[in-house]
C-alpha cells in the first residue's frame, strides 16, 4: 500500500521542474519590462508608455508556452513510464495474500485488459491536467505582465515617475507568481503544488482502482482500514466490510456507500484509508501501520517546510525585480527579506531534523 512518502518521491522531480520554469517566466517578464523602460523617455505620457509596454504581452505568453513545453513532456513521461510498474508492484503483497486465501486461479495481472485500461485512464487524466497547467501558465503570464503594466500606469497618472511606478508594481505582483491554476474559490495554485497534486492523485487513484479491480477478479470483499484522526465523515466506514459487486444483501456496496471515486469519499484527496482484501472465513490482509500521530506530525512538518520554501522563492522574485527595476535601497531590502526567509527555513529544518532542499528555494534555474 502506498503511503504519502512514496507519492511524494514520485512527484518530486516534476514538481521542481515546474517551480523552476515559473522562475524563468518571472525573470523574462522583468527583463522585458526593464528593456522597454530603458527605451522610453521620462516624459512619455502614461497612456503611450502603457501601450508600449503592453505591446510585449503576447510575446510573454509565447515565451511561457515555449518554456513550459519540456516540463510538461517530462511530467507526462513520468506517468507513462512509472504508473504501470508502480501499480503492479503495489499489488505484489495483495496478490500473494489473495492467491493463498481465495485458492482461486486468476490470470497474470499484467495480462488483464481491465487492469491495463485502469492504468491507461490514469495516464490520460494526468496528461490532460498537465496540458491545463501549461495553458494556464501561458495565460497567467500574460495576465501578470498586463497587471504590472496597468498598475504602474495608474500610479503614473497620479504623478509617480514611470521607473518608480514600475518597480512598485513589480514588487506588488511578485508574490503571486505565475499560477498553474486559479480555482473557483479564487485560490492560486503555484505550479509546483499543482503538478505534485496531479501526479500524487493520478498514482493514488490508479493504484486504488487497480487494487479494487484485482480484488474483484479474485472474488474478494474489502474491509476499510482504520486509523486515528481520520476525517469525521469517514469514521463510520472504518473496519466495515463491503461488496465490490453490489450483488449481495449481506454486505453494502463499496462504491455507492463510501463515496469511492469522489473527492470527499474513501480514497479521495488527503484520505489515508485503504481498502484491504477480505475473504469470508479467512479474514483480511494485514498491513504495517505507521503511528498515526507520527505520520500526521511528519506530514505537517513537510508541508510547513514547503510553505517556507515558497516564501523564499517569492522574496527572490522581489529581488529579481528590484535588481532590474529598483534602486540600491530596494535591492538591499529585497536581499534582507530573502535572508530572513532563508533563516526561517534553516531554523525550522534544524529544529525538526529535516533535510534542507536548496533547489526548492531557488527562483530560477
Amino acid at each position: 500500500m502506498l503511503n504519502p512518502w512514496d507519492l511524494d518521491k514520485v512527484a518530486a522531480k516534476d514538481s521542481q521542474n515546474f517551480a523552476d520554469v515559473e522562475g524563468l517566466i518571472w525573470q523574462h517578464i522583468v527583463n522585458v519590462l526593464e528593456q522597454e523602460q530603458q527605451s522610453q523617455p521620462d516624459s512619455t505620457p502614461p497612456s503611450q508608455w502603457q501601450q508600449a509596454m503592453l505591446d510585449h504581452a503576447d510575446d510573454i505568453r509565447k515565451y511561457a508556452k515555449e518554456v513550459t513545453g519540456n516540463p510538461q513532456k517530462q511530467a507526462v513521461l513520468t506517468l507513462q513510464t512509472m504508473l504501470g510498474p508502480i501499480s503492479y508492484n503495489n499489488m505484489k503483497r495483495a496478490e500473494n495474500w489473495l492467491r493463498t486465501h481465495t485458492h482461486k486461479p486468476v490470470a497474470n495481472i499484467q495480462d488483464s485488459q481491465q487492469i491495463a485500461k485502469r492504468i491507461e485512464a490514469g495516464k490520460q487524466d494526468g496528461e490532460k491536467y498537465f496540458t491545463i497547467a501549461r495553458n494556464n501558465m501561458s495565460d497567467n503570464a500574460y495576465t501578470q505582465f498586463s497587471k504590472i503594466v496597468n498598475t504602474a500606469s495608474m500610479d503614473m497618472r497620479n504623478g509617480e515617475t514611470s521607473a518608480k511606478a514600475l518597480n512598485k508594481a513589480a514588487k506588488q505582483w511578485a508574490d503571486q507568481g505565475i499560477p498553474a491554476l486559479i480555482d473557483k474559490a479564487g485560490r492560486h495554485w503555484s505550479p509546483d503544488v499543482y503538478v505534485r497534486t496531479v501526479i500524487e492523485a493520478s498514482v493514488n487513484n490508479t493504484t486504488n482502482d487497480v487494487e479494487l479491480t484485482r480484488y474483484k477478479q479474485y472474488g474478494a470483499l474489502v474491509k476499510v482500514s482504520s486509523h486515528a484522526g481520520c476525517r469525521p465523515s469517514h469514521l463510520r466506514f472504518q473496519d466495515h466490510i463491503y461488496s465490490l459487486t453490489g450483488n449481495t444483501e449481506k454486505y453494502p456496496d463499496f462504491e455507492s456507500t463510501t463515496g469511492y471515486g469522489t473527492v470527499t469519499g474513501i480514497g479521495g484527496i488527503h484520505c489515508r484509508h485503504h481498502a484491504l482484501p477480505y475473504v469470508e472465513g479467512e479474514g483480511y490482509m494485514k498491513v504495517p501501520q505507521m503511528n498515526a500521530d507520527e505520520n500526521a506530525a511528519m506530514y505537517a512538518n513537510k508541508q510547513t517546510q514547503r510553505h517556507l520554501e515558497s516564501n523564499v522563492r517569492k522574496a527572490k522574485r522581489q529581488q529579481v525585480a528590484a535588481e532590474k527595476l529598483g534602486e540600491p535601497a530596494d535591492v538591499e531590502n529585497a536581499k534582507y527579506l530573502v535572508a530572513r526567509r532563508q533563516k526561517a527555513v534553516r531554523d525550522f529544518t534544524r529544529e525538526h531534523g529535516l533535510t534542507r532542499r536548496y533547489d526548492r528555494e531557488r527562483a530560477a534555474i
